[in-house]
């Protein structure tokens, strides 16, 4: 049997050693594992929709020649949503949720297809402030009144994403009634 000469092992394991050194790597290294922590709560507190869960907004017909370059807007109009509340709620606000119909650069409603082109719909706040459909601190709570109503006040416009072109303009969106 060959004898292992240690001097030669001793060199060996430097040189191994030394590799990651000479390369710029090194083991991986991580401070003790973090922690998330997730907190909430449920409440029996409800605020519903008076009326029908589902609305029609009627905007204006209005001329493709309003909106003949991106940014233009037309056909302001103003709807609501009445709610009734629970005892013990104090601010109520609709968020508008996104999904299909929602243009995720703009935050504006996107067209069904087969009707008028380079259109979406803008919502806005009753302050005119514009509401990034998806984007929650985009929309404002309102106070409930005492006798638990509360009118949520908004505005729906066409909005020009270039130079419309004359067609239907319809659109969605799905709403949930939140008590920030």
């Amino acid at each position: 049997m060959d004898k292992i000469n240690p001097g030669s092992v001793l060199r060996y394991i430097a040189a191994y050693a030394a590799v990651p050194m000479l390369t710029g790597l090194s083991p991986a290294h991580a401070d003790e594992p973090g922690t998330l922590l997730f907190k909430g709560g449920l409440s029996t507190y409800a605020c519903n929709v008076t009326g029908s869960d589902e609305r029609v907004v009627n905007l204006p017909p209005v001329s493709s020649t309003e909106l003949l370059a991106a940014g233009r807007e037309a056909g302001l109009t103003p709807f609501t949503l009445e709610v009734e509340c629970d005892p013990g709620v104090r601010k109520v606000r609709a968020y508008f949720e996104n999904g299909a119909t929602v243009d995720a650069a703009t935050g504006n409603l996107k067209l069904l297809p087969g009707g008028a082109s380079n259109v979406q719909i803008r919502l806005r706040n009753a302050d005119n402030s514009v509401i990034f459909v998806g984007h929650r601190p985009a929309m404002q709570a309102v106070d409930v009144g005492r006798d638990g109503m509360a009118t949520l006040k908004y505005q729906a416009l066409y909005y020009a994403t270039g130079k419309a072109g004359a067609g239907l303009v319809n659109t969605r969106v799905t709403y949930a009634i939140e008590m920030p």
